[in-house]
């Protein structure tokens, strides 16, 4: 059925065509486009009728389509993570992606995302892991974990709208926004990792003019031309229905793992979380303190210390550090300051890396340990980048 006639006449052999409803991306796919040829002439100065000739044809889909990363620096887990409609927990901002259909037809595109390897992800900035603006991928979702793609309310900006979704429709011409999420309990890394996400699209059906629905773009564009039929172009540079892009998160995060050198060092810079020990007197020898050189033999006394230290680029919250002695009571209890024998009480001492403290952070559930106690712990509510916390603690040699 014809639904859009477009007549040029020609006359005698002068031929010129007329072509209505064209755009950007060119005239609608299935647009029957109708040229006519006239001749008209006479016999003995009487004017004859006129022969005419008409052909037909079908315009095809040009299908053609871009998929890009939006140009802006990369997301970090500095952002505070959102809850997005439909889904349980909250969500990082992995990447934002346009996509472009320059089609001569409304597309809808298929659309996925998932982890990517061996991808650097460019921003343009001096930010990232190697201060260089690039960001190569170093981990994946964990726990099995599945991204999350939402349509932008709008291509000027990064902000969800609706339920998720895994395809999208764009007119001729136009650009649609699509943002990718990661649950916030899949991402599981250390400080400067990197979360690279790519996102493929593939055109899925489009409109026809003359179909009564829009028509399934087919595995290839393989089908010999005809007038009477619409056939498929894939018209990028490429030659087929497919483009992707990758984007990317960037995990600030506050980081305790040891590293560089001696693990057991406390004053490794490197070193995040270390416990070292010294007999501090024996019954024998006496304390240390006097300049004797006690050593572990029952009844003396040893001192520990956990060295904590943030050696991420940002803070983190509720830390709980514990002690644990039930396992070795037998051998090893703990005491305090009113046990003498160059016994302590339980302390912390707070450095932020700055100018001061961050003792008011810090909770100590029972400082004065005695030895019927099985567990030392100290919470801190919040320890900034950069930060060092030193906690003491006594135990006697049973």
């Amino acid at each position: 059925m014809k639904l859009k006639n477009m007549v040029a006449p020609v006359v005698f052999g002068a031929l010129s065509l007329a072509v209505a409803n064209a755009n950007a991306t060119g005239t609608d796919a299935g647009t029957t486009i109708s040229n006519t040829a006239t001749l008209s002439f006479e016999v003995n100065g009487a004017a004859q009728t006129d022969v005419t000739s008409t052909k037909d044809f079908k315009v095809d889909v040009a299908l053609d389509f871009s998929a890009a990363r939006v140009a802006a620096p990369v997301a970090t887990t500095e952002a505070a993570p959102v809850s997005l409609t439909g889904e349980s927990g909250e969500f990082y901002l992995v990447g934002a992606y346009d996509l472009t259909n320059d089609s001569n037809g409304t597309l809808v595109f298929d659309i996925t995302a998932a982890d990517t390897t061996a991808v650097t992800v460019s921003d343009g900035t001096t930010n990232g892991p190697n201060n260089d603006g690039t960001y190569p991928d170093t981990i994946g979702l964990s726990n099995s974990g599945q991204y999350k793609i939402f349509a932008a309310v709008d291509t000027a900006g990064k902000v969800p709208t609706g339920s998720a979704i895994t395809e999208i429709s764009a007119n001729e011409g136009e650009t649609k926004r699509v943002l990718v999420y990661a649950n916030k309990a899949d991402i599981i890394g250390v400080n400067d990792d990197v979360l690279v996400a790519t996102l493929t699209a593939s055109g899925k059906n489009i409109t026809v003019v003359g179909e009564a629905s829009p028509v399934a773009v087919p595995a290839d564009d393989s089908a010999a031309n005809t007038d009477a039929d619409v056939e498929f172009v894939f018209a990028d540079t490429d030659g087929n229905n497919q483009e992707s892009a990758s984007d990317a998160l960037h995990l600030v995060f506050p980081d305790f793992n040891n590293g560089g050198g001696d693990p057991n060092d406390p004053n490794d810079a490197n070193n995040g979380f270390v416990k070292s020990s010294e007999v501090v007197w024996d019954p024998i020898n006496g304390a240390k303190a006097s300049g004797a050189d006690p050593k572990a033999i029952p009844e003396a006394t040893v001192k520990y210390t956990i060295t904590v230290r943030n050696t991420g680029s940002s803070a983190a919250t509720n830390l709980n550090i514990t002690d644990d002695l039930t396992s070795i009571t037998n051998e090893l209890k703990f005491c305090g300051a009113a046990d003498g024998d160059s016994c302590e009480d339980l302390a912390v001492v707070t450095d932020d890396g700055a100018s001061g403290n961050f003792d008011t952070n810090v909770t100590i559930t029972k400082a004065a340990l005695e030895s019927t106690d099985t567990e030392a712990e100290v919470a801190i509510s919040s320890f900034p980048a950069g930060g060092t916390a030193t906690i003491t603690f006594t135990a006697k040699v049973q």
